[in-house]
């Protein structure tokens, strides 16, 4: 990277922020991690109820194919239920990957639960590494 007297070039930028975008695109399309997001962004579903539904269902990829019966059977809200059957949880997800690409977020990383769940890390990279 060429750097005139500390400042990144137009082209340095440019080539930083395409290669962001295309590691968050890669990294936004890792289902495990749309999925962690989205059950984070489920809304009434704090950290105890999400750990429950994923236990009681068998892991995180079963929450998002589970019918809406099978989620209320899990005891969460019914509203909580609806937005995880009807994709509104992971439209969520992917609405909030989307904004992380925009502002050149590389990395969304999901940070595993160990009840609590904790909320979903976002790391940005400046636009000009060294």
């Amino acid at each position: 990277m060429t750097q005139h007297g500390g400042v990144c070039t137009v082209r340095d930028v440019e080539a930083a922020v395409s290669t962001a975008k295309l590691t968050a695109i890669a990294t936004a399309n890792e289902a495990h991690t749309l999925e962690w997001l989205a059950l984070s962004l489920t809304p009434g579903l704090g950290p105890t109820r999400a750990r429950r539904v994923v236990e009681y269902l068998g892991g995180i990829a079963a929450v998002f194919h589970a019918s809406l019966t099978e989620l209320e059977a899990t005891g969460i809200l019914a509203s909580s239920a609806q937005s995880l059957a009807t994709g509104r949880s992971m439209e969520l997800s992917r609405e909030e990957a989307e904004r992380g690409i925009a502002a050149n977020v590389t990395r969304i990383i999901p940070v595993p639960y160990s009840p609590p769940i904790a909320s979903t890390a976002m790391i940005a990279t400046t636009a000009c590494p060294r």
